[in-house]
């Protein structure tokens, strides 16, 4: 059995206060030298090894955590039924308001502007499609660093993602073992992790079937348009798209063209927004707000030195079928 040591186990050896323990611990300056030498030798007697969290938080009284966000995350501001990032800073305020912490949101493409980081604790770095060079700036200023909804092939440096492999294989392997064989895939070709993780999800479902994945890509909605017009003529079941925003563009375009959903072809997202439901998608759900909570609580462990070694954190997801396509 584990034996825990105490602060007022120490105060009992020392003959001091619990009070004046805390303040050896916290090397407040209203403390004798005398003092200060019986605690720190009933510490080591007792072989007693403080918590740098506890320790740290005593001696802040407000943390400073500088949001770095990018255009995309911004820009869904506007539109909270269209936004996948709300509850990402929901999360992370939610976090922020239990401590001592005062949040700072700025734009990551004004990084080189003239503001000042010198007081930041540490860095969130928020948005699909951050790039390399972005992450780096941040990382040159020593403090802690954690990207969310981001994870750069190379870098060694904290990472929040949802589990988008996962995700993408588990709702097709779904719809598989109900006997669809016809399965396409419309992959957004922008750089985001995410999205080459959901399209290598849909590629292993398929091939463990034996069956070949075809996945067609897209750049804009121009595209898109062409490509789902050309598609149907091969009769797919099901078409499944990187995010629900595009896939609501293909329900779009299929009611444009006189196809019945979920009769002619069905229809998978992924994300689960909120308009999502409007449209009775069938999606994949990212859990989004412990995803910004998650990655507040991790900054705060590294600003406070706890388990410094970057980690990346996936979150799982989970199926949420609805009547874009037939079961």
């Amino acid at each position: 059995m584990i034996e825990i040591i105490t602060t007022k186990d120490i105060a009992k050896i020392a003959n001091v206060s619990i009070a004046t323990v805390s303040r050896v611990l916290n090397n407040n300056p209203n403390v004798s030298e005398k003092t200060r030498k019986k605690v720190i030798m009933a510490i080591e007697s007792l072989g007693y090894e403080p918590n740098l969290f506890a320790k740290n938080l005593a001696k802040k009284n407000k943390w400073n955590i500088a949001i770095g966000c990018t255009e995309e995350v911004f820009e869904g501001f506007k539109d909270s039924k269209n936004n996948f990032y709300l509850p990402i800073m929901s999360g992370i305020k939610e976090y922020f308001s239990k401590i001592k912490a005062e949040i700072f949101i700025f734009s990551i493409e004004d990084k080189k502007l003239n503001i000042s980081f010198n007081d930041v604790d540490g860095f969130l770095l928020v948005g699909g499609g951050l790039k390399k060079e972005d992450i780096e700036f941040f990382l040159k200023y020593k403090k802690p660093v954690v990207v969310v909804d981001e994870y750069v092939w190379g870098l060694d440096v904290d990472s929040i993602v949802s589990n988008g492999f996962l995700g993408t294989y588990n709702i097709v392997r779904f719809f598989l073992e109900k006997g669809y064989k016809k399965i396409v895939y419309f992959h957004f070709k922008e750089k985001h992790y995410s999205f080459e993780q959901r399209k290598l999800g849909y590629e292993k479902a398929l091939l463990e079937k034996d069956l070949i994945p075809k996945i067609y890509s897209f750049q804009d909605i121009t595209d898109l348009k062409n490509l789902t017009k050309n598609v149907m003529k091969e009769k797919p079941e099901i078409i499944v798209t990187s995010k629900d925003l595009c896939a609501i563009e293909i329900m779009n375009i299929l009611n444009e063209n006189k196809y019945k959903i979920p009769d002619d072809v069905g229809v998978i997202g992924f994300d689960d927004l909120k308009i999502s439901e409007d449209f009775q998608l069938t999606t994949v759900r990212v859990p989004r707000e412990e995803m910004g909570n998650l990655a507040a609580g991790r900054l705060f462990d590294l600003v406070n030195g706890v388990n410094p070694h970057p980690i990346v954190i996936s979150l799982f997801t989970k199926p949420i079928i609805r009547k874009s396509v037939k079961i």
